[in-house]
């Protein structure tokens, strides 16, 4: 009896270690696909221009907040600080495996190699100019 239980836990270690090492390739397989993905779609360059959007976007709010010549110096300062801590903070470098998190847990490698087949084509390409 010893012998069989001994034999059967040897049976189910091995098919464990079998099974994760197989999780941990279908993983990595599907983590390159995303990748790809990203790539493909720039979504890196979406960032970007996000960050110059808001760059302008801030421009502008001197004149909106009535800012006085005096407060001009002070008000530069500040708006340097909040330009840095969003470029800092919304870089794509800072963002990049948050993104890719998503993607892993919200859709199948399938979706996601589906996807990729589609931004490949004539039309998924010019979905991608369009929408920029």
């Amino acid at each position: 009896m010893f012998k069989l239980n001994t034999l059967v836990k040897a049976q189910l270690l091995v098919a464990t270690l079998f099974l994760s090492a197989q999780a941990s390739a279908d993983e990595q397989s599907k983590r390159e696909a995303v990748n790809e993905l990203i790539k493909e779609t720039n979504v890196s360059a979406l960032v970007d221009s996000g960050l110059a959007q808001m760059n302008q976007m801030m421009k502008g709010t001197e004149k909106q907040l009535g800012i006085r010549e005096d407060e001009k110096e002070i008000f530069e300062r500040h708006m340097q600080k909040v330009r840095n801590l969003i470029k800092a903070e919304f870089s794509w470098k800072k963002m990049e495996e948050p993104v890719i998190e998503i993607y892993m847990k919200r859709f199948t490698e399938k979706e996601i190699r589906d996807s990729l087949a589609f931004y490949r084509t004539e039309s998924g390409k010019s979905m991608l100019k369009k929408c920029r």
